[in-house]
Order: structure tokens, then sequence, then C-alpha cells
């Protein structure tokens, strides 16, 4: 019996081989998988890096130039042993680490592969000069800030436990570093590491919900001044998060609101800065907190793709639309997670497997309706250059929210944090007014009542004609918006955001083209014949990831449910029938129609400024200017504008989303 024991383990661990190698995972399902190795929300963060100027370099260089404090070193002794484990013991802090070093299970097959790559820098001159930033989400969140590594006392402000801790270790580390730059007559690294970091604490200052953390970077940027007030970037500092609305119409970061607060303090605890785009979309702060659990679900969560090559397809979505703003956050993303840094210099750099992407990101950005089973059968495909279907339903998760998610970014009109440093054309420094007149609202309100009461007198009459509905379908558009966008205004950004628009591997003239309802390459899109609801959810359920796909849905239910019974200065107002409007007006302009729906009701509701509106937002975002958004004053207040460029968002996803997932059943099948 003893000898049976003893060798219990090693029979376990030989059937358990034998059962693995006669098992392997199905091509068509995603590698195995857990949320801690997906770094979930909910996961702590203690391993993650913060940025390609590490923060680990950051503070290595602050303890040797500070006093340590007496709290501090009462904690020393008991995490002495965590900290020369460290994998930043034995490497120098301004080399980048592999990926596999920063496992926080201690194995890269915690994750899956990585497409995107790795990076080992010599230097931070190597990294692309827009994504050098500062600290950004996902950087170490821990428990031993007090006496451990002290390159995670920044992602500490985000525990509310350690914030007190740590506020007075980041102010000392930068008083003696002021004291020490003033004593110099040469400057050394020390000081460009210290002042590469000054836009984070100015962010931090005016966008952090808490206030004693306000308060202390103000403390710090006073003492910069008082030094040498060269070393603060050239830019105002501003709480606008928008220049499309009053500043103080924005949800404040101070809001009485505790929803919108718990939001802030929840966003802030995850990412490590509350961006402007979470205040814009904090009108409605309902609708942030599913599309915060989608979103980071998408990005962080479970699924098929590994982390750093999720933010590279973010990058490329965003510069379909010339999107500075995300692929900003997403290239320093990239980088945190050990992304290769060539890769962020154009298409050429990409790897096989990403190139082949770039057609179907163009496709289904400008002209979905003519993705084919073809091109998904290009894709799937065998060897380091093919995708599984699991991992290229995950890519066009991604592609479809990060094209819509511009859409909305230019649509409000929300500006770079201030740790940007991006610069806003002349016409975005206005305020947006309210509605101008009360009787463009009463207008509005009295079709609504009009619509309602026809509707419920022929609750009981035969269906209207599907010919003539379809037919009213096709004329949408000579009452709309031009056939072709607008020139541009402003400049979008960088040529970064030119740098995955590749002319060569993209279809001949792959750029915005209205859906024609006489062309014989195509035709409409019908949503009785494939439905998000019958068939979407489903396919992404399969091969993406079940609660990623609850989270779209939850997102597509909460926009359209989401009402407060008003409409401009009207109260009590049913606005089903508007928001229905609107939702399928963004569809018909994507091609997808739906037979069950009254399109007449798009041409009463809605009006030509808002149509253009609407469809700039889905098509053309990054040509939106404020002239063409002010012209919607005369009905709606601010929070009523997002809410449109939230229900367009939405429409969008889902249409791309629709044509994406049709051709990959069809071709499944």
């Amino acid at each position: 019996l003893l000898l049976l024991l003893l060798l219990l383990p090693l029979l376990s661990q030989l059937s358990h081989s034998v059962l693995s190698a006669a098992l392997p995972c199905s091509p068509m399902a995603p590698p195995p998988f857990t949320m801690a190795a997906a770094f979930d929300v909910s996961a702590s963060y203690t391993h993650l890096p913060i940025h390609n100027q590490d923060w680990a370099a950051f503070w290595s260089h602050a303890s040797s130039h500070c006093h340590t404090s007496s709290h501090t070193s009462s904690h020393t002794s008991s995490h002495t042993s965590s900290r020369t484990s460290s994998p930043t013991a034995s490497k120098s802090p301004l080399l980048r680490r592999s990926r596999n070093s920063r496992s926080p299970q201690g194995s890269p097959s915690a994750r899956p592969r990585c497409l995107a790559g790795t990076a080992t820098l010599d230097s931070p001159s190597s990294v692309p000069p827009w994504v050098r930033l500062g600290p950004f989400p996902r950087a170490a969140m821990t428990s031993d800030v007090a006496g451990g590594n002290p390159g995670r006392l920044f992602p500490a402000l985000r525990e509310v436990a350690a914030r007190q801790d740590t506020l007075p270790l980041i102010t000392d580390a930068f008083q003696t570093w002021l004291q020490g730059y003033a004593e110099r007559s040469e400057k050394d690294e020390v000081d460009s590491v210290f002042a590469s970091h000054i836009p984070t604490v100015m962010r931090l200052s005016v966008t952090c919900p808490f206030g004693d953390v306000r308060k202390a970077m103000h403390g710090i940027l006073e003492n910069i001044a008082a030094v040498d007030a060269s070393l603060l970037p050239p830019v105002k500092i501003s709480t606008r998060a928008t220049t499309f609305y009053p500043a103080d119409d924005v949800p404040s970061l101070d809001s009485s609101d505790e929803d919108v607060a718990d939001e802030f303090e929840r966003a802030f605890g995850a990412d490590g800065r509350v961006s402007h785009m979470t205040r814009v979309m904090a009108y409605h702060p309902e609708y942030l907190s599913a599309f915060r659990q989608a979103h980071n679900h998408q990005l962080w969560g479970s699924g098929a793709l590994d982390l750093a090559t999720r933010h590279l397809i973010a990058v490329m979505a965003a510069t379909r639309h010339n999107c500075d703003y995300l692929v900003k956050i997403h290239s320093a993303h990239f980088l945190d997670l050990g992304g290769n840094p060539e890769y962020l210099q154009g298409w050429e750099n990409l790897p096989e497997k990403l190139l082949a992407l770039l057609p179907l990101n163009a496709l289904l950005a400008h002209q979905p309706w003519l993705i084919k089973p073809e091109m998904i059968q290009k894709l799937v495909k065998s060897g380091p250059a093919g995708w599984s279907t699991a991992e290229l339903v995950h890519a066009v998760v991604l592609l479809a929210h990060f094209h819509s998610l511009a859409g909305f970014i230019f649509g409000c009109g929300v500006v770079p944090e201030i740790d940007f440093t991006a610069e806003l054309p002349e016409e975005y420094s206005q305020d947006a007014t309210g509605p101008e007149s009360l009787d463009a609202s009463k207008d509005v309100v009295e079709k609504l009542k009009q619509l309602k009461q026809e509707e419920e007198e022929n609750c009981d009459a035969e269906e209207a004609d599907a010919a003539a509905n379809l037919q009213t379908f096709f004329a949408l558009e000579e009452s709309a918006a031009p056939d072709s966008p607008p020139p541009h205004t402003r400049d979008a950004g960088g040529e970064q955001v030119h740098l995955f628009q590749c002319p060569e591997l993209e279809p001949a003239h792959c750029a915005h083209a209205d859906f024609s309802v006489g062309c014989k390459e195509y035709t409409v899109f019908r949503i009785q014949n494939f439905s998000w609801a019958d068939h979407g959810f489903s396919t992404a359920s399969r091969y993406y990831d079940r609660k990623g796909a609850d989270y779209i849905d939850q997102e597509f239910q909460v926009i359209r449910d989401l009402t407060y019974q008003t409409l401009g200065h009207e109260a009590e107002v049913d606005t089903h029938k508007y928001r229905n409007a609107v939702w399928n007006y963004a569809l018909r302009v994507k091609g997808v129609v739906n037979d069950s729906y009254e399109y007449r009701e798009v041409n009463e509701l809605l009006s030509r400024r808002l149509k253009a509106f609407v469809k700039a937002v889905v098509c053309y975002p990054d040509c939106i200017t404020f002239a063409m958004q002010s012209n919607l004053n005369d009905v709606f207040v601010s929070s009523e504008k997002v809410h449109i460029c939230l229900l367009a968002l939405e429409a969008r996803k889902q249409a791309e989303m629709l044509y994406a997932l049709n051709a990959i059943m069809q071709f499944a099948h």
C-alpha cells in the first residue's frame, strides 16, 4: 500500500501526458485561456509593465537620489526578498524586457501565442515619438507599495488604501530631484527621466477623480515652476474633455451624481486615468458601464488573441479614420505589453499574418457589403500566416469596435488628455450652446405624437406593402447627405495615422463609397436573413467568447432602450420612434435593411442636417467639424447629441459585425 501511494503521483502525471497528447485542442476553438492570464479587470496586475519609458527605471533613479522616509524604512526588511527576486533586479532599467519575462504566471504558455512580437530596446529613442506618453493602463497594481518595488508607486494611486502612503513618496522623489537639478550645472540622464514624466503629473493634477491626488500633483508642478519653468511643457492646463460642448456641462470629476462618480473611480482604478472619452460618455452612466465592460473584456479579457496583438489591431482600425487619439493610446498599450515597436513604423514591418488582415480592415471600415466568404477563406488557413476562426472573429470584434469608436471621438469633439500635448484647430475652440429655439423641439415632439397615433389606429390593419417600404429605404439617401464626404478641414493627427493604409494590398479604391442601391455586384443586407439576435450573437459566442458576446449584446440593448423621456426643452416625451429612426438610418447608410421597420419615419423625424451628421459619424468621422454638430442646436442639448453619437456608434458596430460574421458562417458551412 505504501508503494502504491508513492507511485500514484507518477501515474497521475503519466496519464495526464498521454491524454493531452491524444486529445489536442480543436483548431476552431481558442487556445486554453484563463481570466487571470487575460488580466481581467478584477485581476491583480502585479507584474505588468507600465510603458517604454519604464517606471522601474524612473524610480530606480529616484530612489538613488531620494532620502528614504521613516515610513518606508519600517517596511523595507519585510520586502527585501520580493525585490531581490523581481525580474527587474537583474536587468538594466533602461532595457525593454521580453514579454515572457513579464508573464504573471511565470510561463509564456499562460497566454495565447503572441502575434505582435516582442521588443528589447537599448533606448526609448527607438520608440516612435507619438507613443512616448508616460504611464498608461495596466501598470502594476500592488499591495506592497510602502516597502516594495518603487517602480509601482504611481500605479498605486489607484488603490485607496495605498494612496495616503504613496503620495508623500512621489512628492519627496520629485522634490529631491529638483534640489539636485538646481545644483547641477550639467544635466544628466536622471533629469531626462524625471522631465519626461512631468506631462503625467500635469494630467493627474486635473483629471484624477481624487482631490488629494490632484492637490499633491499641483504642489509638484508649483515646485517645478519655481525651480525651472522651462521644464513644463508649453501646453495650457485645461479640464476640458471636449470642445463641442460647454466645459461646465460635461460631467465633472467631482460630480455629485453617485453613478457618474462611481464610474470615474472604476475607470481610474482600472486604467490609471479618467480619459476624456470616458468623461463625455458619462453623460449617460448606464451606457458607460455597459461600454466599459465590453471594451475592457475585448482588450483584456479571455479571447483567442494575445493582449499585445489586440492593441495593435486597435491601432490598425483607428488609422482607417485617422483617429490620432486612439492611435496614441493603443500604441502605448502595445508597447507596454512587449510589442515590437517596429510594427508601429508602418505596414511594411508587420508580420505576414497581420499584413493579411489589412484588406479586411479596409473593407469593413468603408465598404463592408463587399466582404465575401472568399476573403475569409484566404485568411483562415493553417501555417504561421493563417488565422484560426476564433482569432479572426476576435479580430473582427476589435475592428468593428474601434472603427465605430473613432466616430464617437470625432462626433463628440473629444480632445486628447494633456499628456498627449496635442493642439486643436481654432474652429474647435468654441463652446456649443443649448437649443436655440423652443419651436424646433416642439415640432419634433408633435411629429412623434402623430406617428404614435397613426400606429395605434392602424395596429389592426394589414402590414404596409413591403415593396413600397423598401422603395422608401432606397430613397432615403436622396434626402440625406451628399454622395461624397466633405473635404478635410483640419489635420486629423500626425502622419502615423496613415501608416497602416496600404493601397498595394487593399482592394482598389477602398475608401468611403455610398451604398448604391442600383449596383449589381451586391444587394441589401436583410436583418431577417442574418440578425444579431438570431445569428450574430450565437456566432460570436461560439468563436469569440460567450461573456464577451453577452457584453456586446448588453451594449446594444442599453443604448437602444436608453431614454430620459425628454427632447430638448420638452419633458414627458416618448422618444422610442426617434431613437429607432436614428438607429435604422445608421444601418441604412451601411446597406442594412429591416423589413419590419417603416422607413418613412426616418424622413418625417430626422432633419437633413441630422442625417448628414449621423452619416458623417458612421462613414467619414474625421471630416466632422464644429459647425456640423452645432447645426443641431435648434433641437438638442449636449447630452442628447452625445446620445445620437452613441446610437450611431453601436448601429455601425452591429452592421460591420453582421457583414463579417455572415461571411465567416458562409465560409464555415
